[in-house]
């Protein structure tokens, strides 16, 4: 998505920052017990998952963008990642076959074409 460079990055964090720090504060307390692995798609850059990672989850993260996985990257320094379309995303081999917490916190359910 050629779309997303580095300028949206600097615009997303400028005033989209406090959306997934809310999100943190909301979800954190009702969490399932012993919940260790997240994934979080379209992270764009990072901030959800810097805190996720911050809390002791093992982190992963994709966002179509390279300009917000850039990111992402500095603010979860700890977690993997992985550049790739949400449309038609599957977790590379090397990661979990499952993980415990999945959200999708962003607008990124809108480029959903199809049910399928």
């Amino acid at each position: 998505m050629a779309t997303y460079g580095d300028d949206l990055a600097e615009l997303y964090d400028l005033h989209w920052q406090a959306w997934p720090e809310r999100l943190w504060t909301f979800l954190r307390p009702r969490l399932p017990g012993g919940a260790r692995t997240w994934l979080d798609l379209a992270c764009g850059t990072g901030v959800l998952l810097g805190r996720v990672v911050e809390a002791g989850y093992e982190g992963y993260g994709m966002d179509a963008s390279a300009g917000q996985l850039r990111r992402a990257r500095r603010r979860a320094p700890t977690a993997r990642f992985v550049q790739a379309d949400l449309r038609d995303f599957t977790p590379p081999p090397r990661w979990p076959g499952r993980f415990d917490v999945v959200p999708c916190p962003s607008s990124a359910l809108n480029y959903l074409r199809t049910a399928t």
